[in-house]
C-alpha cells in the first residue's frame, strides 16, 4: 500500500485512530498499575475502556477496509455483515467474565477493616481467623500499650444476595444477546440459501390417469425437486384443490398419494411447493376418469 497515493484526509483519519488506540492502551496500563484505586473502581473502568478499545479497533479496521476499497456501504461501519452483532456478543461475554471474577473475589476475600488505639485485652478478644495484622501504635516503654490491627470483615448476607442477583442478571443478558446474534445469523444464512436455491421444474407425471373415488399414487419427474413438501391438483374454472399426502421427494422425482373424490373428473394441473416458497406447475398433466371409463379402457 503506497501512502503517497492516499488522500490526505484518509491518512489523517488513520493516524488519529492510531493515536486514540495508543491513548486507550496507556490508560488501561495506568489503571491496572494504580494501587491507589480499589478493585471495585479498577475493574469497571477496565471493562469500559476494553469495550472502547474494541470499538477503536473496529474503526481502524473500517478505515483500512475503506482505504483498500473493501468496505460495504450497506453494513454498519462498512464491515462485513454480522460484525457489529458479534462485537456486542463478545463485549457482553467479556463484561460477564470480569463481573463474575470481581464478585467472587470480593466475597471470597472481603476488604479488611482498620482499627487503632486498641488495648491488649481488646486485641486478644479478636478471633485469630479474623486478625490479619497487628502493630504497636504507642511507644514500647509505655505501660498502657496501644495497638492498631487489620481485621477480616465477613461479607454480609445482603452483599451475597446482591452478587447472586447481578450474576444471574448478567448471565441472562449474555444468553439473550448471544442467542439473538446466532439466531439472526442462522436466519440470514437460511435466507441466503433460499435465495440461491434453484427453482423446481416439472416435466412428466406417471401415471397420467387416476380413477375417481379411489386412492392413487403418482410420481412426478423433473429437476430441483428435493425441497418439495406440498403437491396439489387444481382444475381450470374450479376453486376446489386436491391436496396430496405422503410426499417423498429427491432431486429428480416426487412421489405423492391422492384421495380422489367420486365426483372428480377431467384434466388437472399438478402444482408443487417447496420449503422456500417456490412453486412449479405442469398444466393438464393428470386426468381423472370415472371408474366405469377406466374399467372399459
Amino acid at each position: 500500500m503506497d501512502l503517497r497515493r492516499l488522500p490526505f484526509r484518509r491518512i489523517v483519519t488513520l493516524l488519529l485512530v492510531f493515536v486514540i488506540g495508543a491513548a486507550i492502551l496507556g490508560g488501561m496500563l495506568i489503571i491496572t498499575r494504580d494501587s491507589t484505586l480499589g478493585a471495585e473502581i479498577r475493574l469497571p473502568l477496565l471493562a469500559i475502556i476494553g469495550v472502547i478499545a474494541l470499538l477503536v479497533a473496529l474503526t481502524l479496521m473500517a478505515v483500512i477496509f475503506g482505504i483498500l476499497g473493501l468496505s460495504d456501504r450497506n453494513e454498519a461501519l462498512g464491515l462485513p455483515a454480522g460484525t457489529v452483532r458479534a462485537v456486542m456478543a463478545l463485549s457482553l461475554i467479556v463484561i460477564f467474565v470480569i463481573a463474575a471474577i470481581f464478585l467472587y473475589s470480593s466475597l471470597a476475600s472481603p476488604p479488611g477493616t482498620y482499627l487503632d488505639q486498641l488495648t491488649q485485652s481488646q486485641v486478644d478478644s479478636i478471633p485469630g481467623v479474623q486478625l490479619l495484622y497487628k502493630g504497636l501504635q504507642s511507644a514500647p516503654d509505655e505501660p498502657d500499650k496501644r495497638y492498631y490491627v487489620w481485621v477480616n470483615s465477613p461479607a454480609s448476607l445482603a452483599a451475597q444476595d446482591f452478587a447472586k442477583q447481578m450474576l444471574t442478571l448478567l448471565g441472562v443478558l449474555v444468553t439473550a444477546i448471544t442467542s439473538f446474534y446466532f439466531g439472526t445469523k442462522a436466519t440470514s444464512e437460511g435466507a441466503n440459501v433460499a435465495a440461491k436455491s434453484p427453482l423446481p421444474k416439472l416435466v412428466n407425471v406417471s401415471p397420467s390417469k387416476l380413477t375417481a373415488g379411489t386412492t392413487g399414487t403418482i410420481t412426478l419427474q423433473g429437476s430441483n425437486l428435493l425441497s418439495v413438501n406440498e403437491v396439489s391438483l387444481a382444475q381450470l374454472g374450479s376453486a376446489a384443490v386436491l391436496n396430496g399426502s405422503s410426499v417423498l421427494s429427491n432431486d429428480t422425482t416426487v412421489t405423492v398419494t391422492f384421495d380422489i373424490p367420486p365426483n372428480a373428473s377431467g384434466k388437472f394441473d399438478v402444482i408443487v411447493n417447496t420449503n422456500y416458497g417456490d412453486t412449479a406447475r405442469l398444466d393438464n398433466a393428470l386426468e381423472i376418469v370415472p371408474a366405469a371409463v377406466q374399467a372399459t379402457g
